[in-house]
């Protein structure tokens, strides 16, 4: 049941795109880099090798899908109250999105 909270309530899915914002502005150009900004904000750590490449593979994969539908990007990043920021393209920040909503969900973090 908390799952389907913390993956379909518009609170979380606002604060998945948040997340990203800050990690798309301070943590780097490179998606490696971003993910260990992203693993230190949430878990205070550097990610595990494992945890660095299922967040690479899915960022990858969420990228191309949403270049490939931006209307799904658009809608996607319209949920919640917080304007987005309109400096940062659509589909980049949907696919960051994603990768931290998947990890705002990990039980390391949902568990500090």
């Amino acid at each position: 049941l908390q799952a389907l909270v913390t993956m379909d309530d518009p609170q979380w899915i606002e604060a998945s795109r948040g997340l990203p914002e800050r990690v798309i502005e301070q943590g780097g150009r490179q998606p490696a880099q971003r993910i260990k900004y992203l693993s230190d904000i949430l878990l205070s750590h550097d990610p595990s090798p494992q945890m660095e490449s299922v967040l690479q593979k899915s960022f990858e994969q969420m990228d191309q899908h949403y270049k490939a539908d931006p209307k799904a990007a658009l809608a996607l990043i319209a949920i919640g109250e917080k304007p987005r920021d309109p400096a940062i393209p659509a589909p980049e920040l949907a696919a960051w999105t994603m990768v931290a909503s998947a990890a705002l969900n990990l039980d390391a973090t949902l568990n500090k």
